[in-house]
């Protein structure tokens, strides 16, 4: 049956007809293809697949890397697994479940490298038969929202924005269609939709545009959204693109406000995704914006990343593959959910046994590229700690099941597969030793670990300089043992984050304390590596509400990741410890 898929997409591709333009050809589609039945996570079908699948959010840890370079200390909020994951390449699997889309689930165990004890993680991502190369999206209507606030003038960022807006214009194709509101303490439209001939008139109403008051994004928004009126968009795409730094001052200023603006328009067939520019742009907002609103962030932070979006990114962050996306892990009893990373709207219940998300698309990723610039589109993942609760007489060959539901565009009609999780090590496994199910797991599960030491370092650093300098060079000498046994580009990046990091700390006046692995840590008191270990009102207040399946996906808070039942606050000795425990295989660029 994939084979056939395969064929009639590339057919409908070399025909120069868009796989997407048609709603008869989704909901055909949608009815030719069955659900997957049950397939183990122990046999990775390995080779590559047609392209690999973003779930949304952030693309980029841009800011992040932004604080480095200016030798500053980096805000946890700077910091974004969504956006660290999609800046290292991971070869797409190849599809097999029959389905334009389809979910694998790659397990990696391995010893705590400073406590007794193992690791174990769950990767579930996604990929498609749908190939990068010959994608053709439908025709465009886009509405661009512009920051023209006082703030804007800082650090040449309206000079940013007008820079990818010529470059967007430069890039659309014939049939495309665009139009242009900005906003300051009021929103206005600038330029209605306009085709290719009065593109010109555009131009000239971007170059036009100069900071001014305060910040109303949420009018600004409106205003855009309300450009498309109440029309049918089976036949176009519609999306609005926001550019701003992020900063809300003016009119409706609350983050929850703003974004339920955002997802209201999702089920009309309007997406949204985020540009933020500017040193300090309020990466919360946008990058709830973007995931709610079925769309991606990006940072400009320099000319090279404003020619990267605006030139590399429109074909892909468009159209979605799939909409109503839902993905599920349920641990068996023998197994407990921690912590998920990569979906910063998932849900655990409140004992630790499932977990899921509710994306509102996905899109291809475009990244197919090891070296050069190409940082963002590298695919999403997300990453469940796997808790290991089995005893000498425990049975059962499942450690946990993954389930993925989507609807095509144009289709009311639900694709289903689900996946058998195969436990990642036998029972009773000795502490040494790496084991993964895939060779994937090889780059994705050192990608995690580095990603959950950089989050301690950003949040202890706060107010413990010293304990971040501890922990980054702990990290740094984990990752080092690694990429010398396995080289690799992205995790040799990584180090190269994490030099920065150590420096900036240095230049800071910390010095690290002398460590003995085994040994007790005692800096970075109340900081917790996985949020499992520090399991407050606050932390658990996201946990899944009635039924898991349906409300759980609707009764959404601000995106903070749950932890699981039964764990209570740790030492943080332990706590440290853990998180580097865990660095072993490799990934990243720079």
């Amino acid at each position: 049956m994939r084979d056939w898929v395969a064929l009639w997409l590339l057919l409908a591709s070399a025909m120069r007809t868009s796989i997407f333009s048609k709603p008869q050809a989704w909901v055909g589609l949608a009815l030719l293809l069955g659900a997957c039945g049950a397939e183990s996570a122990s046999s990775p079908s390995g080779g590559s697949g047609g392209g690999n699948v973003g779930l949304g959010g952030a693309q980029d840890i841009g800011q992040f890397r932004g604080y480095l370079d200016r030798g500053a200390i980096p805000t946890p909020s700077s910091l974004d697994a969504n956006g660290f994951f999609a800046e290292h390449y991971i070869e797409p699997a190849k599809p097999t479940c029959g389905n334009v889309i389809c979910a694998t689930a790659e397990t990696a165990s391995q010893p705590d490298w400073f406590n007794e004890g193992r690791h174990s993680i769950v990767r579930v991502a996604l990929s498609t038969v749908v190939d990068p190369t010959v994608y053709k999206r439908k025709p465009l209507n886009m509405v661009l929202v512009v920051d023209r606030s006082g703030s804007m003038a800082a650090d040449s960022r309206m000079e940013k924005v007008k820079s990818g807006i010529r470059l967007l214009i430069s890039k659309l194709q014939p049939l495309d269609r665009i139009s242009l509101v900005s906003f300051d303490d009021s929103a206005r439209v600038d330029v209605t939709f306009v085709d290719s001939e009065d593109r010109q008139r555009l131009i000239a109403a971007v170059d036009r545009l100069q900071p001014g008051g305060s910040t109303n994004i949420y009018d600004g928004l409106a205003l855009g959204f309300a450009q498309f009126g109440n029309g049918s968009f089976n036949e176009r795409q519609n999306r609005v693109l926001l550019l701003s730094d992020g900063q809300a001052t003016a009119g409706n200023t609350s983050t929850p406000a703003i974004i339920a603006l955002a997802e209201s328009k999702v089920s009309t067939g309007i997406g949204l995704s985020t540009v933020g520019v500017g040193n300090d742009f309020d990466a919360t907002l946008m990058r709830g914006l973007a995931e709610r609103g079925a769309g991606t962030m990006y940072f400009a932070e320099n000319a090279a990343a404003v020619n990267e979006i605006f030139t590399q990114e429109l074909d892909y962050f468009i159209e979605p593959l799939a909409l109503d996306v839902k993905l599920a892990v349920t641990a068996n009893p023998n197994f407990e959910l921690g912590e998920a990373l990569g979906a910063n709207y998932w849900r655990h219940d409140d004992v630790g046994s499932t977990g899921k998300v509710r994306i509102p698309a996905v899109f291809l990723a475009s990244r197919t590229s090891e070296t050069g610039q190409g940082r963002r589109g590298g695919g999403g993942a997300v990453f469940v700690h796997l808790i290991d609760k089995r005893t000498a007489t425990s049975e059962g060959n499942t450690a946990a099941t993954v389930t993925l539901t989507y609807r095509m565009p144009n289709s009311s009609q639900l694709v289903t597969q689900t996946l058998n999780v195969a436990p990642p090590t036998p029972v009773g496994a000795p502490a040494t030793g790496f084991v993964a199910s895939s060779a994937v797991m090889n780059q994705a599960a050192p990608m995690y670990h580095v990603f959950r030491g950089l989050r301690f370092a950003t949040q202890v650093a706060q107010y413990d300089a010293t304990c971040a300098l501890t922990a980054l060079t702990l990290l740094r000498s984990k990752a080092s043992e690694f990429v010398a046994e396995y080289p690799d580009y992205d995790l040799t990046a990584d180090l190269a984050l994490i030099d920065k990091f150590i420096a900036n700390l240095k230049s800071n006046g910390a010095r690290a304390e002398e460590t003995t692995p085994g040994a007790s840590l005692s800096c970075g008191a109340g900081v917790c590596i996985d949020k499992e270990c520090e399991c407050d009102v606050a932390a658990c207040a996201n946990t899944l509400e009635g039924d898991p399946i349906e409300e759980g996906y609707d009764n959404l808070n601000s995106g903070q990741r749950a932890c699981s039942a039964g764990g209570g606050p740790t030492t943080l000795a332990p706590v440290l410890l853990m998180m580097f425990a865990v660095l072993a295989p490799r990934r990243r660029r720079n």
